[in-house]
């Protein structure tokens, strides 16, 4: 019942976000909602509802994906998930002044065009990830 609620959840989000929305990036977004306790995010406006992904709060979609995530203090907890580095539009991630713990994933070394990406502030744990050398566009990393 629970792969059919997921399932039944991304396809409606699908049919909402237009066209040039990928599945990659819709299933991103709800891996991260779940892996950093987005049921109890200071704010979760829109997300994982029927609305376009680009109404969904601290989110920017710009030429049909996602280029922009800002959830600082947002009371993320959990961890990063690995499906992050599949929004490989992504320009900026700044998940910093929450509560979220463990390693950065090296899947983050997939995201070509971040530029910033901000991170302070949470309980991660380990070392950054070597892919993250291959950010040849990163310009800020805290």
């Amino acid at each position: 019942m629970k792969q059919f609620l997921f399932l039944l959840i991304v396809l409606m989000m699908l049919t909402n976000v237009g066209y040039s929305q990928t599945v990659q990036d819709s299933l991103a977004m709800v891996a991260l909602y779940h892996s950093t306790n987005g049921d109890n995010w200071t704010n979760n406006t829109n997300w994982l509802s029927d609305q376009p992904i680009s109404t969904w709060y601290g989110v920017t979609v710009s030429n049909g994906s996602i280029s922009y995530i800002d959830l600082w203090n947002n009371n993320l907890s959990g961890n990063i998930p690995p499906q992050i580095g599949d929004l490989t539009n992504l320009v900026v991630l700044r998940l910093n002044n929450n509560k979220i713990s463990g390693p950065i994933p090296p899947e983050i070394g997939n995201l070509f065009n971040l530029k910033d990406l901000i991170l302070v502030s949470n309980n991660l744990s380990g070392e950054l990830p070597h892919e993250i050398q291959g950010l040849l566009n990163l310009q800020r990393l805290h």
